[in-house]
This record gives C-alpha cells, sequence and structure tokens, in this order.
C-alpha cells in the first residue's frame, strides 16, 4: 500500500446551517415586535432542534429560550413561565444551581412571573437568584446589584416598602462607590429609591432624591431622553402628596395617559409606552404610581394634565372599576379619548369614538400616532431619539447575531460598524448591548480573515466587559475565547494555546469544567495541538472533551460528534488506525441514525471510518463499506466531487 489515505474535513452539517438560519429568522420577527409570528415558527423549530441535536444541545436550549421570551410578550406569560421552569431544571440537572446560564434563566423566570401576575413566586425566585449570585459572583457584581434592584422593584410592587427601602438604600451606596453617582445604573437605583422613601412616608426626602436624579439624567442622557421623563413624572407624582391644594386648575402637561387593566394588559401597555416615546411623545400610566392611601389623588392629577387619554379596550378592561372612573373623570374634563382594541368587543359607551384594532398585538397605526401627536401643546422639550435595539418588555435577552455566509462579510461589516457606532452614541460605549454588537463585530472580522483587526477589538470588548461585569463573567469569557480562536485560526498557534490555556484555568473555576464554554474551549485547545503537529496532547484533550460532551449533551450531540471525530483524526496522524477507526465509527453510527444521514459531515464520517479500517489492515471490509458510498457520494454530491473521486482511488489502492 502506498500509503494512508485522507479526505479534507468538513466543518458544518447543511441542515444545522438551515435551522441555524430559520432561527434567526424568527428571531428578526421578534425584534421587529412580531412575537406572535416568532413564537409560532419557534415552536416547530424548537421540536426540530431537540430531535436534530438532543434535548441538551446549546442550540435546542437556545431555540427554546427565545421561544419563552416570544411567548410572554405575545400575552402568555403563563406559557412562557411552563417552558423557563423546564429549562431552569435541565439547566440545573446539567450544569449546575449556580451556573451563569442557570442563573440567566432563573432571571428569566423571575421576570416572567412577574408578567404573568405571580409576583409572590417571582420574590421567591429573585431572592434565591439573589443568594446565588452574592455567594458565587459577590455582593459587588453588576449582575448581583441587577438582581438586588429587581428584588426591590418587585418587594415594592407588593407593598413590602421597608424590605424595598433597605435594599435600596445599601444598593445606591455600593453602586456609587463601584459605578459612580452619575452612571446610569446608579441612577436607576436612586429613581426607585426616590419613590420608596415617598411611599415610606418621607415625601420630602423622596422629592429631594428625585429631583437629584432628574437633574444628573439631564446632564447625562439628555432631557428628552426616556428614563429623565420617567424621573420627572415620578417627581410630580411625588411632588402631588406634598401639594393639598385643587388640582382642578393645573395647566395641561402634554402627556399621553393610558388607562387599562393591570393585571391583564400590562404585557401589551409596557410595549405600547414604549411605542409612544419612541415616536416622542411623553406617557404616563401606573409603572411609577406611589402606592398607598394617594393613589385616586395621583390618578386625578395625571388625567386632569393629560393632553390625551387612550383607554386599552379589553373584558377585564370593561370589568374594572378604576377603568372606569379615569374614563368618566376624561369625560368630565373633556380630554380627548382615543380607545384602542384589544380584545373582545368595543365599550359600549365610547363606540362613537374612532378606535384602532390591535386585536392582533399590534401597536397602534401611524394615523393613531399623529392623532396623539395633534392633541398635545407645543412640545417643552425635544423629542426622544429612538433605540436601535427595542427591548422586549419584561424579559431580557440576548441572541447572538447571525453572521452571514462568505461571500457577504463586507455587507454585513459595514452595517454592524454603522450599529455599534449608533449604539456608542445612544447607550454608551460601555452599555450591554454596545459590548454585544462589538462583540459580533469581532466575531464577523475574524470570520472574514481580518483577524488583526478582529484580535484587537475583541481586546476592547474584553477590557470593557471585565471592568463592567466582571473578569470571570460568561460574557466576558466568551470574548476571550472567541478572541483565542481569531488568533490561532491567524496562524499564531503558540500564542492561541497560551490563550486557551489560561482561559480554560480560569473557566473550570467560574463555571465548572463541563459547562459549555469550559468544554468549547478544550475542543478548540485540541485542535491548537492537532495543528501545532502534538497530536499526543490533542488526543488526550479531545479525549475528554468527547466523553465530557457524552456526558452533558449526549452521544448523539453535534458538538459531541465534532470532537469525537476530531479525536478520531488525531489518532490517525498517530498511525493508531484501528482506534481512530473504533471512533469514526461511532460518529458515522450517530450520524446515520440523524435526520441528515447524507449530509456533508455524516458521508465524510463514513469514509475516513473506511479509510482508517483500510490504513489499519482490513482491506475488505474497507472496500464493503466504501463501493456504496461512491454511489450515494455520486448522487448527493456529483459525480465530480472530492468525495466521490476519494472513494475511488481509496478502492484502487486497498484492492492493490
Amino acid at each position: 500500500m502506498a500509503g494512508s489515505i485522507t479526505v479534507e474535513r468538513v466543518a458544518h452539517e447543511a441542515h444545522h446551517e438551515q435551522l441555524v438560519r430559520r432561527y434567526h429568522q424568527a428571531e428578526a420577527l421578534a425584534q421587529s415586535d412580531d412575537f406572535a409570528g416568532a413564537a409560532r415558527e419557534l415552536r416547530s423549530l424548537a421540536s426540530e432542534m431537540v430531535r436534530a441535536f438532543g434535548p441538551r444541545h446549546p442550540n435546542a436550549l437556545l431555540c427554546r429560550r427565545l421561544l419563552a421570551i416570544t411567548t410572554a410578550n405575545s400575552g402568555k406569560p403563563a406559557e412562557a413561565v411552563v417552558i423557563l421552569r423546564d429549562l431552569v431544571d435541565t439547566l440545573t440537572d446539567m450544569v449546575g444551581a449556580e451556573h451563569g446560564d442557570t442563573l440567566t434563566l432563573k432571571a428569566d423566570l423571575a421576570a416572567a412571573l412577574e408578567v404573568a401576575g405571580d409576583l409572590r413566586e417571582s420574590i421567591a425566585v429573585l431572592r434565591d437568584l439573589l443568594d446565588c449570585r452574592t455567594r458565587v459572583l459577590g455582593a459587588d457584581h453588576a449582575e448581583t446589584m441587577d438582581t438586588g434592584d429587581d428584588l426591590a422593584v418587585a418587594l415594592y410592587r407588593t407593598d413590602d416598602t421597608a424590605g424595598s427601602l433597605r435594599i435600596l438604600r445599601e444598593l445606591a451606596q455600593e453602586r456609587t462607590r463601584t459605578l459612580g453617582a452619575d452612571h446610569v445604573k446608579t441612577l436607576k437605583t436612586r429613581h426607585h429609591l426616590g419613590i420608596c422613601l415617598a411611599n415610606s412616608g418621607d415625601s420630602v426626602q423622596g422629592v429631594a432624591v428625585l429631583q437629584e436624579v432628574v437633574d444628573a439624567r439631564t446632564r447625562v442622557l439628555g432631557a428628552a431622553h426616556p428614563d429623565t421623563v420617567r424621573s420627572k413624572e415620578a417627581l410630580a407624582a411625588v411632588a402631588d402628596q406634598l401639594d393639598s391644594s385643587d388640582t382642578s386648575g393645573d395647566v395641561l402637561e402634554g402627556h399621553v395617559f393610558i388607562s387599562y387593566s393591570r393585571q391583564h394588559d400590562a404585557w401589551y401597555v409596557q410595549r405600547l409606552a414604549t411605542h409612544f416615546e419612541q415616536a416622542g411623545l411623553a406617557v404616563w400610566f401606573d409603572r411609577n404610581l406611589v402606592h398607598g392611601e394617594d393613589w385616586t389623588r395621583v390618578l386625578e392629577s395625571r388625567i386632569n394634565n393629560c393632553s390625551a387619554f387612550v383607554v386599552v379596550m379589553t373584558p377585564a378592561a370593561r370589568k374594572s372599576n378604576w377603568v372606569a372612573r379615569e374614563i368618566a373623570q376624561a369625560e368630565e374634563l373633556q380630554r380627548p379619548i382615543f380607545p384602542l382594541l384589544l380584545e373582545g368587543q368595543r365599550f359600549f359607551t365610547l363606540r362613537h369614538l374612532q378606535d384602532d384594532d390591535v386585536r392582533s398585538g399590534s401597536m397602534p397605526s401611524p394615523a393613531f400616532v399623529e392623532r396623539l401627536r395633534a392633541a398635545q401643546p407645543p412640545p417643552k422639550v425635544a423629542s426622544a431619539p429612538a433605540s436601535s435595539f427595542p427591548q422586549l418588555q419584561g424579559l431580557r435577552y440576548g441572541i447572538d447575531f447571525f453572521v452571514v455566509r462568505q461571500g457577504r462579510y463586507a455587507e454585513t461589516i459595514m452595517e454592524l460598524r454603522r450599529i455599534v457606532a449608533k449604539s456608542e452614541a445612544e447607550l454608551g460605549l460601555e452599555h450591554a448591548d454596545t459590548l454585544s454588537r462589538r462583540h459580533q463585530l469581532a466575531s464577523c472580522l475574524a470570520s472574514s480573515g481580518d483577524h488583526a483587526a478582529a484580535v484587537e477589538l475583541f481586546d476592547q470588548v474584553i477590557a470593557a466587559r471585565t471592568r463592567v461585569i466582571g473578569a470571570q463573567a460568561p460574557k466576558t469569557l466568551e470574548s476571550r475565547r472567541e478572541q483565542a480562536k481569531a488568533v490561532m485560526d491567524s496562524g499564531s498557534l503558540e500564542e492561541a494555546e497560551l490563550l486557551l490555556t489560561e482561559l480554560g484555568t480560569v473557566e473550570a473555576q467560574a463555571l465548572g469544567t463541563e459547562s459549555e464554554g469550559a468544554l468549547t474551549t478544550q475542543h478548540r485547545l485540541a485542535t491548537c495541538y492537532a495543528r501545532m503537529g502534538d497530536h499526543e496532547r490533542a488526543v488526550r484533550v479531545a479525549a475528554s472533551v468527547a466523553d465530557g460532551r457524552d456526558r452533558v449533551l449526549g452521544a448523539a450531540d453535534f458538538t459531541a460528534l465534532e470532537s469525537r471525530r476530531l479525536l478520531a483524526s488525531s489518532l490517525g496522524s498517530l498511525e493508531r488506525y484501528q482506534e481512530a477507526a473504533q471512533h469514526m465509527a461511532v460518529v458515522a453510527s450517530h450520524l446515520a441514525d440523524s435526520n441528515q444521514p447524507e449530509s456533508d459531515f455524516a458521508l465524510k464520517s463514513r469514509i475516513d471510518h473506511a479509510v482508517y479500517l483500510g490504513n489499519a489492515g482490513d482491506y475488505r471490509q474497507a472496500v464493503a463499506l466504501l463501493r456504496p458510498l461512491v454511489d450515494v457520494c455520486a448522487r448527493v454530491l456529483g459525480d465530480t466531487h472530492t468525495y466521490v473521486e476519494a472513494c475511488r482511488n481509496a478502492i484502487r489502492v486497498f484492492e492493490s
């Protein structure tokens, strides 16, 4: 025999790429606020991903998480809660209750429970989450403090003012110390603290704190920024408690008052308010309402001072005494009323008014918004700029950007640079969304072959994420992982080895040795060793990763098969052909049982299995496997494809 046969390695399966494309199409629907459409697509896609990759594969888990988020935002938070509970249980079993991914899902679950109206259970989840993050990350970690803020707000909404105030006082001090007095998160906490102080009976101090927040937000964000406007609204509401004079003579302030059923329709109204604010309208609804005996007075004042009154019509709103009182007050003061039909039938008392039908969960028409704008007096401040990255109300999500396939990198890079520049201008250099987009730009630069630019940008993102969320935060480690890959792909293998080895040590401590991130890093380290020609070390690391992925994700998982294939390839390079054939047989068998048995990856694995058998001396079995593969490859890939020629050449060698 003239020597061993090798075949070019193939990176991905066709069906994997198709599922990824469908996922990002659904993501695009969600980002355009078509949550119902995204949820419909994701329900079928989630099932297909589970079948293709297994229920514990990262792709399947990520798809189900986005399904939960879109389901909640399309008005079905209770269904989202069921999905998220199952995801939390799955991640707990896979990587542990205190792993970063598990804690992120618990935060999603708490938010979904709140949207579903189960504040008590949401608080229980947040308490557990705060304890875990304090223990794992530390009390001054950004994610720990975010959880404390969420818990304080939830406690406030259940009238536990004392508990909320205790957390907010400590949190305001900690954020001022670690982030600075003018940081957006410090101002957010102080905003909540001002409202809570007023509700605890200290209205004078509440007004003082809120006035400081208004001044700081005006200076840092601008007078028309939605956060500044919210603080102004809260300040006005608290100030009303100190003013015992009659409010009937108040002049119009120019805001839009939204009347709705809080228990049933909050999911829609949160999105509606954001939609109006992005159109440059000042909006008030009871998100900043000061709880207690002055509810009626504050609501009356907000209606008295509004220039337009929007009522969201649903069966729940029809039964609400508060909605009825608010409509009666608006009619008595002859405020212009603009009905929106979200569910059920039009209110009898408002049938004479023109309404917008939003029963699909859509936002009102541009004409409706223009009618609201026409009802307002001349604005005192400029319109607030619309954000390029609308946030899903109630739930946070961070879905990876889909880098387009080869041939369109230049177009994608240009668009990402524009998005990054806009995000930096509107949100700040170290905002989470800005850093996420800069990470995506670096990844796209690496994929396009511009490794030097990618590595430099990753350096900046890693430094910023280390400052903001900590060196061991999953997002920081993700950026380090992708930077190491860019270094490796540039050909600087010794530098890549050093980066991956250091990262592996940190991930083992922060995430656990069998977390998704740690296993990915070890797989890349094995790849680096293989490219360096150090196949002995490649075998040791690849074997460990393959076994770990088998345990965590299942032996049929695509990434587990990739690691086992890398192990077989490294064994083959050491001429340990019998062992290589055994591992490649496992890969080929699982792919044959998958829903894409004739994908490039599956065919390549079958060819390599046969070649390793032949190189090990079992020529008869090798030829028996290769002969049918000639016909299969010719039918699927074409008679001139390199796989067909490789099979024919191998048959000639082994038969000789």
